[in-house]
């Protein structure tokens, strides 16, 4: 089974503790990794040229990342959003994935009532379909995606979307993961996001799962460190003094912070302030 995980390079620690936990959840041998933004490199020319345009139209190639594995493989894939972390036995998905086997249809999990239904958890029965078939339905679907801003919509468009997997597999509220009422935990609120926010919403469900990995992995511990000095993380995470106060996290603020407002220096500065009141707040 290939497993697509959407990420960009400055998201390689994430993507990273997510296929730790994958791994460590799992034990299946036939399971093979893949970045979205290394299989980019190997779409067809004009498809990569189609892909790349979407800036252009005020769209993110990110998005797209999920029908990379579509296009590419003959064999089916499951599509995964870097930002989560896995608690249940993997295995268990990929045996649910096994019972899918119509055309033109994608299968996802059951809708989550906060989110609605979304493809950030997603099985490709890439099998059912010839390589050009694929490729003309994901230049349908990009098509349609250029115009709704929404890679949801841009699927359902032309793919019946069956929520026909365990709702479990993709838990978006923080309630449920504060309780660690999940198999898979999506950490998709992005002004709420542990390693972005210490005190976030999702409490410290994420910050005792990621340290268990990254302490027993040297290879995670020296990519926390780089993503650390580049400002891709928080310098709290994974770190063994998280609920002590700390000067340093005052003064977080993640690399892209303001870069699309006309006043960065005053979201840095919100963001200051917002790190002030998380870190004079009450307990964990």
């Amino acid at each position: 089974m290939h497993v697509v995980i959407g990420a960009e390079q400055d998201q390689e620690f994430i993507g990273e503790l997510l296929k730790e936990s994958i791994r460590r959840n799992s034990v299946s041998t036939q399971l093979s990794f893949h970045y979205g933004h290394e299989l980019e490199a190997l779409l067809p020319t004009d498809l990569r040229l189609k892909v790349n345009s979407a800036g252009d139209v005020g769209g993110t190639a990110f998005s797209l990342q999920r029908l990379y594995g579509f296009v590419l493989f003959d064999q089916p894939s499951i599509y995964l959003d870097s930002d989560m972390l896995v608690a249940g036995n993997f295995d268990d998905l990929v045996e649910e994935t096994q019972s899918n086997t119509e055309k033109y249809c994608l299968y996802v999990t059951a809708e989550c009532p906060e989110y609605g239904c979304q493809t950030s958890v997603c099985y490709w029965p890439s099998n059912l379909y010839g390589r050009h078939e694929r490729k003309v339905l994901a230049e349908t679907v990009i098509d349609s995606f250029f115009v709704s801003r929404s890679i949801d919509s841009a699927i359902a468009q032309h793919l019946e979307i069956r929520e026909s997997l365990n709702g479990s597999w993709n838990v978006r509220t923080a309630d449920r993961i504060k309780r660690r009422d999940f198999e898979l935990a999506h950490f998709t609120d992005m002004g709420d996001q542990p390693w972005l926010r210490k005190r976030s919403k999702y409490g410290s469900t994420w910050h005792l799962l990621a340290r268990e990995l990254v302490n027993n992995s040297a290879e995670l511990e020296s990519l926390r460190n780089e993503a650390i000095r580049k400002k891709n993380v928080g310098p709290w995470v994974t770190n063994d003094r998280l609920f002590r106060w700390r000067f340093d996290d005052l003064f977080f603020v993640p690399k892209y912070t303001g870069r699309n407002s006309g006043f960065p220096s005053l979201v840095k500065l919100a963001r200051f302030f917002r790190n002030l009141r998380d870190e004079t707040a009450a307990s964990w």
